[in-house]
């Protein structure tokens, strides 16, 4: 009886010692898994906040971009109002010009 109750504790005692080094194994195994996804996290929030600072800086220089054609369009537009009005004004001074000699013409032909 004594013999069968040492060799029954000790086939216990080694079952024990094979749950407890499959359950190491398991901790071994999910802590490894663990590391590696949040690795895999940290990468991808990197890459993310990269693709972020570049799209921000892609829109920054488009917007930039889109000011200068405005302002330059803006700019334009005011030299071509400026030029307009100096043809308007010359076109007026030559039509006055016109009306004077046309009326000096007809003066003389009343007077002939």
């Amino acid at each position: 009886g004594l013999r069968e109750l040492e060799a029954n504790k000790s086939r216990v005692i080694t079952e024990q010692e094979a749950t407890i080094a499959s359950l190491e194994a398991q901790v071994q195994t999910r802590t490894q898994q663990f590391i590696d996804s949040e690795a895999r996290q940290t990468k991808q929030t990197q890459v993310f906040k990269e693709v972020g600072r570049e799209n921000h800086a892609t829109i920054s220089s488009l917007t930039e971009d889109l000011r200068f054609l405005i302002k330059r369009r803006e700019d334009d537009l005011a030299d071509m109002k400026q030029v307009h009005a100096a043809e308007r004004a010359t076109m007026e001074r030559n039509r006055d010009n016109l009306l004077q000699q046309l009326a000096s013409l007809r003066n003389d032909i009343l007077h002939q």
